[in-house]
């Protein structure tokens, strides 16, 4: 009984799939509007008042494209920098909310993009209780090459801007230290991402 459940439960994934397959447009090489999913690794070099150094990461992508060209995206990263004194770091982790541009059309597996958008920093110091956050703006671009319709890999390169407030944790409350401290970020990301 069990069985010819599971028998016939694979034969009903067979049909939906082959007709799906069926639908499908055998011209498309690249999907880019509609829902899209990604993980990426990072290499990064921040530079802010007092705190200054390069290191890896890792992050998510969400995206949205509302057509084969103009994506919603956000993009959330974390990145352990590394201060040029030996064994010094601090936590650089901030998102994007932006727009992205896909040049080319769906009959292309590789699809350049430029992409645009607002950027929120969090910063933390491993040795100190001194804490920095605040709004920026991001900007970049990369190329994406679709290995099926739905699955592409990607490497992109991103800067950042953003003006911090600094501070420390003093019995629960956030004291202000410096309400305008300069960043600056620049990131290469390598990442894949899938398309249903």
């Amino acid at each position: 009984m069990i069985l010819r459940a599971i028998v016939m439960a694979a034969a009903l994934a067979g049909v939906l799939a082959a007709s799906a397959a069926a639908q499908e447009d055998p011209t498309e090489r690249s999907r880019v509007s509609g829902m899209a999913l990604g993980v990426f690794a990072s290499g990064s070099a921040v530079r802010t008042e007092g705190a200054s150094g390069a290191g890896l990461g890792r992050g998510m992508h969400l995206g949205f494209g509302f057509a084969d060209r103009f994506s919603l995206i956000l993009r959330i990263r974390e990145s352990e920098v590394r201060r040029p004194d030996p064994g010094e770091s601090f936590s650089f982790d901030d998102g994007d909310l932006g727009l992205r541009y896909s040049f080319g059309d769906a009959g292309r597996a590789l699809r350049p993009f430029a992409q645009a958008g607002f950027n929120g920093a969090f910063v933390s110091f491993d040795d100190s209780d001194v804490q920095m956050h605040g709004p920026g703006l991001t900007g970049g671009g990369g190329v994406e090459y679709f290995v099926t319709r739905g699955v592409a890999v990607d490497a992109g390169v991103s800067f950042t801007v953003a003006s911090l407030t600094k501070g420390r944790d003093v019995d629960g409350e956030f004291e202000i230290l410096d309400r305008r401290v300069s960043a600056r970020g620049a990131r290469l990301e390598v990442g894949v991402s899938w398309h249903p």
